[in-house]
C-alpha cells in the first residue's frame, strides 16, 4: 500500500446518491472534541475532469463535528479493545495499523487500504486510500458530499481541508500516480500526536 502524507477529483452528480449512501454505510459516527486554525474556507467549486459540474452540495463542518469515530470504532478507544490489528508502522508512541478482513469498499469506491492511527494506545484517526484516478475522484466526492465546502490553499495542489471544532478531514491526491487519501481525525488527539512528533524531532536533533 502506497501511503500518502497523512498530515494531510470532483463532484459527479450521478454518483451523489450512491456516495451519500456510502457515507452512512461507512459508519461515520456522531460524537464530540477542539479546533485548529486554518485559512478561511472558500466557496471554490471542486476541480473536475468534466465540464458543467455543480459546486459542492449543501453540507457543512457541522457534519464533521458530529463525528466521533469510524465504522463503530470511537476516537479515544484503547488499542486493547480493538481486535485483529496488524502493525503497519511503529514510531514509538505513534503507531498505525490495518484491520484483518476490513471491507475495502465504500459505496462505489474501491479502496487500496484503510489505516488506523493510535497515539499512546488510543485511536485518533483513520485514512482511506485509493490507487487509481477514477476511485480517487470518487473519494473526493465522498468527502465533499459528507463535509461540504472545503479549504484549498493551493489551486495547483490536490490538497483539500475541512476543519471543525471537534474533528477534521483532509484529502490529498497525486495527479501523476492517481493515488489519493482521505484522513479523518479527532482534533484533540491529533494535536497531541503532532506535539509528540515535534518533541521527538527535537530530541533526535539533540543527539546529532
Amino acid at each position: 500500500m502506497k501511503l500518502l502524507s497523512t498530515t494531510r477529483f470532483p463532484l459527479s452528480p450521478a454518483l451523489a446518491p450512491a456516495i451519500a449512501c456510502a457515507i452512512t454505510a461507512a459508519g461515520l459516527m456522531p460524537g464530540a472534541a477542539f479546533a485548529q486554525e486554518k485559512p478561511a474556507a472558500t466557496n471554490e467549486a471542486p476541480l473536475t475532469l468534466s465540464t458543467n459540474q455543480p459546486g459542492p452540495p449543501s453540507a457543512s463542518v457541522n457534519r464533521l463535528d458530529s463525528l466521533s469515530g469510524f465504522r463503530g470504532l470511537k476516537f479515544g478507544t484503547a488499542i486493547g479493545d480493538v481486535k485483529d490489528l496488524t502493525v503497519v508502522d511503529d514510531r514509538g508512541i505513534i503507531k498505525t495499523y490495518s484491520k484483518k478482513d476490513d471491507t475495502l469498499v465504500v459505496g462505489p469506491i474501491k479502496l487500496e487500504g484503510i489505516v488506523y492511527y493510535f497515539l499512546e494506545g488510543k485511536f485518533y484517526g483513520v485514512s482511506l486510500f485509493t490507487n487509481n484516478t477514477p476511485d480517487s475522484i470518487k473519494l473526493l466526492d465522498y468527502a465533499t458530499i459528507a463535509f461540504g465546502n472545503y479549504i484549498k490553499p493551493d489551486k495547483d495542489v490536490e490538497d483539500y481541508f475541512w476543519e471543525g471544532k471537534v474533528s477534521n478531514a483532509r484529502y490529498s491526491g497525486k495527479r501523476d500516480s492517481g493515488h489519493a487519501e482521505v484522513f479523518i481525525g479527532d482534533n484533540s488527539l491529533l494535536r497531541k500526536a503532532e506535539e509528540a512528533e515535534i518533541k521527538g524531532l527535537i530530541n533526535a536533533g539533540k543527539d546529532l
